[in-house]
């Protein structure tokens, strides 16, 4: 576009010696080329989206991006079948005829709590959801235990097992549940439980977990929410569980040369989108991952050379193009901190020289990757609030300890004690 400028500029300086000169007859041509001149260049500025794609298959920024893991998992059969409710008939009978079991056609409802009516307008023939939600009342619950076999059991035998995928998802990226958590592992479980009329209906928030393992490490988080109303959850060092999603730099580079989003292709010369950010850098410069998580891609892949792929809480994944090598103590699943090496920088697959292409990918679409670099010392607690936050621990802490109500429990909790405490 600045070369266009210039061009006219050029032109200009040129004719307005000539201006008392000029007449209709030779201003029309002069216009006639100007119009051709701009539509060639507005031509070539138009992404090529149909012929083009980048290194991972982006053509734009609304693209969904399927993340491929290995080993290769098998796709799932998807039948679809279109039919008519008739008179007489329900969405209910329908599924059944179509060989869905009746327990999972109760799951279309939510909860106890919620309702879904589907009403036709006689007038227009549309069809409005409307959803109706009853009260129901909020309990605040404690429990704690010895793990007796598995902490999944444990919950279950509690006669709460929905509790697992929460703390699953809570400490994500901190503890492998696998071989973290032992037999004689202590836990304790602060959160809210829903009730309509005199029956358990669901699980809430979590609002404080403390896990004590056997190497005398306790692993805790606390939800707490600050002056703004933002809430998150926190050890008890005020730092929080969720700063994956906070990203760092991969690796030192000397400059961006190449940016998230519309660009000219170094090697191809066309204009596409690019769904990451080129960080130049000497070959062999270490590569960090990003965030915490979980290497679900370690491989050869295609134009982006050799890839890495890690998994991230909230639904972020990072992407690690074009590496020369990998470093020796990663593999497939593993637990990978922040900071971690996990290759270093190089220039296979389709590349002008060495460089990191660093791609991040939230819900399925692409992101840009300098938008979601902080510093590494972010998702903390200030110091100016590092005392009400303290002070918000000391109320949970005991709130583990009350027991003004006592929940009935299931008859196979015998390590286990649930204790309601306030009803919201």
């Amino acid at each position: 576009m600045n070369a266009l400028i210039t061009i006219f500029e050029l032109l200009l300086s040129r004719i307005m010696p000539l201006k008392q000169k000029i007449t209709l007859s030779l201003l029309l041509p002069f216009v006639k080329g100007t119009l051709v001149l701009v539509f060639f260049t507005l031509t070539l500025l138009q992404p090529d989206t149909e012929n083009y794609s980048d290194e991972l298959g982006f053509t734009s920024d609304h693209d969904y991006v399927t993340i491929e893991k290995s080993p290769q998992t098998i796709k799932p059969h998807v039948i679809v079948t279109r039919q008519t409710i008739k008179k007489g008939e329900s969405l209910s009978s329908l599924l059944a005829v179509n060989g869905i079991t009746p327990k999972k056609i109760n799951s279309y409802f939510p909860d106890r709590t919620s309702t879904i009516n589907i009403e036709k307008k006689s007038e227009t023939g549309q069809l409005d959801v409307l959803r109706k939600i009853k009260d129901y009342n909020t309990k605040i619950v404690s429990l704690d235990g010895t793990v007796n076999h598995s902490l999944s059991n444990s919950l279950k035998s509690a006669g709460r097992p929905k509790l697992m995928d929460k703390i699953t998802t809570l400490f994500s990226s901190r503890i492998n549940f696998r071989n973290d958590i032992t037999l004689v592992t202590k836990y304790k479980i602060l959160y809210e439980e829903k009730w309509f009329m005199n029956e358990f209906i669901g699980i809430g928030k979590i609002r404080a977990v403390e896990l004590s393992l056997p190497n005398h490490t306790t692993i805790t988080a606390y939800r707490y929410t600050d002056d703004k109303g933002k809430a998150g959850y926190f050890d008890e060092h005020g730092n929080a569980l969720n700063h994956s999603t906070l990203f760092v730099s991969p690796c030192n580079f000397s400059r961006i040369s190449s940016g998230f989003g519309y660009r000219i292709h170094p090697v191809t010369r066309t204009w596409h989108f690019h769904g990451g950010v080129d960080m130049a850098a000497i070959s062999g410069t270490p590569v960090h991952a990003a965030a915490d998580g979980k290497m679900v891609f370690r491989g050869r892949k295609g134009l982006a050379g050799n890839m890495v792929t890690l998994e991230h809480s909230n639904h972020y994944y990072s992407q690690y193009l074009h590496l020369s090598n990998y470093a020796l103590n990663t593999g497939y699943s593993r637990r990978i901190h922040q900071g971690e090496i996990i290759g270093y920088v190089g220039s296979t697959g389709r590349a002008t020289g060495s460089h990191l292409d660093f791609r991040i990918i939230h819900n399925g679409k692409p992101m840009n990757p300098l938008a979601a670099i902080g510093p590494a010392n972010s998702g903390a607690i200030s110091p100016a609030k590092m005392n009400k936050f303290l002070a918000s621990i000391s109320i949970m802490r005991a709130e583990f300890d009350n027991n003004r109500i006592l929940i009935a429990a299931s008859p196979h909790a015998l390590h286990a004690s649930r204790r309601s405490l306030v009803t919201i």
